[in-house]
Parts: C-alpha cells; structure tokens; sequence
C-alpha cells in the first residue's frame, strides 16, 4: 500500500471530501487528490499533522508496505 492509497483509506473512513482536507491543512486545492493518486506525496512537515488529524502515527502513513 502507497502512501497515497493510505490517505485515501483514512479519509473515506472518516467520510471528509478531499477538498476540505486541502482547505483543513492549508494546501493549494486539489493537493490531497494529488497524494491519493501518487502524482505527489505531502512535505514532510505535514506528516505529523495529517498522522494527528486521523489518529495515526507517522510511522503507519509512511511505512505503508506490507498492505496495512
């Protein structure tokens, strides 16, 4: 599992639109559709926000191998 489709799981489960996660953390819009989709992955300085938002660690968004 990429990082992408990780993003992607936690989302749905929480049922939020992408569009208000770019405007949630401040990116430009359709930022969040982009990591989804593997045309880009977030700066590294979001990380630990986005893991805090959905109640994950760091470590389980970028350590995606492994199907979980």
């Amino acid at each position: 599992m990429t990082i992408g489709q990780k993003l992607h799981d936690l989302r749905i489960a929480k049922g939020i639109p992408a569009a208000a996660l770019d405007e949630r953390f401040g990116i430009q819009r359709g930022h969040w559709m982009n990591w989804e989709s593997g045309f880009s992955e977030p700066d590294p300085e979001l990380l630990e926000e986005i893991a805090e938002y959905f109640g994950v660690s760091v470590r389980e968004l970028i350590n995606c191998e492994g199907g979980k």
